[in-house]
């Protein structure tokens, strides 16, 4: 029997994601930090993937590591669905809700897009003026990241049957999301139609139509519930896969990070504490721009509504995929790395995706803003929270 046999790929790098993510949890319980283990994972994968010696296990990470990536948003469907329980919440603060998701949604995306641009324009110009001096090409490096049921007949005492299967949200969850991935890309990808988006619409439906409890339809789908931990600590590959072009740009890529993310920060502080809101609601927005798997470990850690967390993260994503390149387009961000950085910081997985359609480098630099985003608003965010809530 073959060596691959005996070691299938996928689950050898499933099992390496489960060990970072395990080790990461242990380390925040036995130390007290105040960190997500999720994000202790992501930056353990990338010690041990720029580590000469370690640098393999990257490699047997990435069977497992590339399909949990491409399919990140199935993974916050389960949770996605709890705006079921949020609907009165989201209708009676739908002005300051629609003011601090949208209103920071869009300065931020406009100032971090727009910045990063003209310092991205400085450095070349500057590199460019350094390589005719010498004499030399241009170097090699591109940048781009490496190679991111309908009832039967019977009545109604055969549906409630079928609705109490362990399985049936599962089957659900999965149905709707294909249904929806097909749909996405016949119609060219639109932002409105994102898969995330319509998936949860679908199973909500279904839920309220069938009148299954939510709490129960979450035991039926642990098994995506679960996934959402190896999925976050795979973050880390695509921003090892763009170090180099990172590192090569690192005082503009950080400068713009503080201000995008400082910028997103006050200013829904800032609209919700104007208009009185509850601390519920404010703590359940500060995560989201952050990507859902570490939102939600973020929401969990300052005790905000986990189901609404999810829902206004959704909204700042669907507000990237469907109006983010326009925007930028309008004020003239045309270069590919600014576009994707900004695309990233504010609108995370779902914004991702987006952009992944216009180009790779885009993509690759969305994802590097994601992760780098989530990593620092893990830091940031309680003691936000701590300092604006009491």
């Amino acid at each position: 029997m073959s060596r691959a046999a005996l070691l299938p790929p996928v689950l050898l790098g499933l099992v390496v994601l489960l060990l970072a993510q395990m080790v990461g949890l242990g380390l925040s319980a036995l130390l007290g930090l105040p960190v997500p283990g999720v994000v202790i994972g992501i930056v353990l994968l990338v010690v041990l993937g720029l580590l000469r010696p370690t640098r393999a296990v990257l490699r047997v990470a990435e069977p497992a590591a590339t399909p949990l990536l491409a399919h990140l948003q199935l993974l916050f469907v389960p949770p996605g669905v709890g705006i079921l329980l949020e609907l009165d919440s989201l209708a009676q603060k739908a002005l300051p809700i629609a003011l601090a998701v949208g209103g920071s949604f869009v300065v931020t995306l406009l100032v971090a897009g727009t910045m990063l641009q003209a310092l991205l324009r400085r450095q070349d110009r500057r590199r460019a003026r350094g390589r005719a001096a010498d004499g030399r090409g241009p170097d090699g490096g591109s940048g781009e990241p490496g190679g991111p049921d309908a009832p039967q007949p019977g009545g109604r005492g055969r549906m409630s049957t079928l609705i109490h299967l362990p399985v049936f949200g599962l089957a659900l969850t999965l149905s709707a999301y294909l249904l929806s991935l097909w749909l996405y890309q016949r119609t060219g990808r639109p932002g409105l139609l994102s898969p995330v988006l319509v998936t949860v619409v679908i199973v909500a439906g279904v839920l309220q139509l069938t009148g299954l409890p939510y709490a129960e339809y979450l035991e039926q789908v642990t098994v995506l519930t679960l996934l959402l931990g190896p999925a976050t600590v795979a973050l880390a590959l695509p921003l090892l896969r763009n170090g180099r072009a990172l590192a090569s740009s690192a005082p503009a890529v950080l400068a713009t990070l503080v201000v995008g993310g400082a910028l997103s920060v006050a200013l829904t502080v800032a609209v919700l504490t104007g208009f009185g809101v509850g601390d519920d609601l404010l703590r359940a927005a500060l995560p989201r721009s952050v990507t859902s798997p570490v939102g939600l470990s973020i929401a969990e850690l300052l005790g905000a509504s986990v189901p609404l967390a999810v829902v206004l993260t959704l909204i700042s994503g669907v507000l990237g995929a469907v109006v983010g390149p326009a925007l930028l387009t309008l004020v003239r961000v045309r270069d590919e790395r600014a576009r994707g950085f900004a695309i990233g910081l504010t609108s995370h997985g779902i914004g991702t995706s987006r952009v992944l359609a216009e180009s790779t480098v885009s993509g690759g630099w969305s994802s590097a803003a994601m992760v780098m985003n989530a990593l620092v608003m893990t830091t940031v965010l309680p003691i936000v929270a701590a300092l604006v809530t009491g």
